[in-house]
């Protein structure tokens, strides 16, 4: 980054405004990028639901998108989970939008959106932009980023927030004037996405050549030893309760869901496996350090065992070697004196298993911490861009 745009980024963080910027409602942009309400940049329009109680609405050949359709994909969608007929489009406020639309989530969570690239209708939790002559969908759908924090707090909802159409189409919207500025900036952008997808890909690569070298090397045979669980380490439920104040802390706190959280205390420092006694059985994690776990989460430490061999085997075997244990009832759980007798076995090479998926596991947190970077590096990026202040 050359030393005029520094210098530029630093005025605009401070509030300043250079040469050739103006500071507007919601920010500081050049002076020749035009001010439009998003109404005179696109057409936009609410999705509908045919009825359902209506077969011959149902199962035809016109695309119908919903909100989880768009959290499957990615930035383009071309195919959906749920088709309707043309009579149930005529019978519905349901629209198709053509091509290269941007079909948005307005309800409950506002904001993820995909460009289809096939005509396509959506259910009412959308608004759905449609580009006007004169200006590029692949810029809008990058654009609307600028716009979230306004559209959130112009959302309403009691059970959910919603964005309303009317309020969707006076949001006010600073861009460049020139069509081929907007294709200058989304296509830098588009680069940097294809740059993410592929490290994304690597590391799925890599993630599945680690699974597949699990399942060979860890698949149980006859002649391994045996043990229980509780032979081989202490197991029990964690210390704190899940009310305990949950801050942006020091400490991790282990619960039974998938996201750690943060504390300012603790109540283990050693090198531990955690697991979920209910909720999200069978995600172990590894933890070597101070930290708290909830009460439903079970600690195992102090091992006689190599712990991450014990890791490695539990989440290659968990269902054969755990789950034999769970009780079922709403919600599957694990009772502790079952968990204990859960059956490690042990071949004699566990150092070199150990190895091996301990070397795959640096390749991947390496490749994770690149993918990491480019996120941080296209964030930023996406900021300077669509506010104009690194001009392309």
């Amino acid at each position: 980054m050359n030393k005029t745009i520094k210098k530029r980024i630093e005025e605009i963080n401070n509030g300043i405004v250079p040469e050739g910027y103006e500071k507007t409602s919601f920010g500081i942009f050049p002076c020749d990028w035009e001010k439009k309400k998003l109404q005179q940049i696109c057409d936009i329009f609410s999705g509908g639901t045919p009825s359902t109680n209506i077969p011959k609405y149902w199962d035809g050949n016109i695309a119908w998108c919903v909100p989880t359709d768009i959290t499957r994909n990615k930035k383009y969608i071309d195919s959906t989970e749920k088709y309707i007929s043309q009579e149930g489009l005529e019978n519905s406020s349901a629209k198709i939008m053509p091509v290269n639309s941007i079909l948005m989530c307005s309800r409950a969570t506002i904001g993820p959106r995909c460009i289809n690239r096939v005509p396509m209708a959506t259910n009412q939790g959308f608004k759905n932009l449609v580009c006007k002559k004169g200006y590029y969908y692949e810029f809008i759908y990058y654009y609307i980023e600028i716009l979230l924090n306004y559209l959130l707090k112009k959302s309403n909802g009691s059970t959910f927030l919603e964005l309303s159409k009317s309020e969707l189409d006076k949001s006010e919207c600073v861009i460049p004037q020139l069509k081929q500025e907007q294709s200058r900036i989304a296509e830098v952008l588009m680069q940097w996405d294809k740059a993410i997808e592929l490290q994304e890909k690597y590391i799925k690569q890599l993630e599945f050549r680690k699974k597949a070298i699990m399942q060979k090397l860890l698949t149980p045979k006859d002649e391994w030893d045996k043990k229980s669980l509780y032979n081989i380490c202490k197991i029990e439920t964690g210390k704190l309760d899940v009310n305990a104040m949950v801050e942006d802390g020091e400490y991790p706190f282990f619960t039974c869901s998938k996201q750690v959280y943060r504390i300012d205390q603790y109540a283990y420092e050693c090198e531990a496996l955690l697991m979920a006694g209910n909720g999200d059985i069978g995600d172990i994690k590894y933890y070597n350090g101070k930290f708290n776990a909830y009460q439903r989460t079970y600690v195992l430490y102090d091992f006689s065992c190599d712990i991450k061999y014990v890791m490695y085997f539990l989440q290659q075997n968990f269902d054969r070697a755990v789950m034999r244990g769970t009780q079922r009832s709403s919600m599957p759980f694990i009772k502790l004196e079952l968990l204990k007798e859960a059956i490690i076995k042990i071949p004699k090479n566990k150092d070199f298993v150990v190895k091996i998926l301990s070397q795959a596991d640096i390749e991947i947190s390496l490749q994770a911490q690149k993918l990491n970077k480019l996120l941080k590096q296209r964030k930023a990026m996406q900021q300077y861009l669509l506010t104009g202040i690194v001009r392309v």
